[in-house]
């Protein structure tokens, strides 16, 4: 088998625009990001011989800037 089989990802965020001018807008955004990754009989991701792949999850909150043209 490969080292990953199933996942999924969730990601939900807002977009506030901070600076509108005819040719571009600047937005600052903020997002909650959540991944899950089903790893049972896979191969080890790191090839130790006590590692067991099981599941992994992983969640995330961030900040982000962007331009719109």
């Amino acid at each position: 088998m490969d080292k990953f089989n199933s996942g999924n990802n969730l990601r939900l965020g807002l977009g506030f625009p901070f600076l509108k001018r005819d040719a571009f807008n600047l937005n600052a955004n903020i997002f909650f990001e959540q991944n899950y990754f089903d790893l049972e009989g896979s191969i080890p991701l790191l090839g130790y011989t006590n590692e067991r792949p099981n599941r992994l999850l992983v969640k995330s909150y961030g900040i982000s800037f962007g331009v719109k043209f």
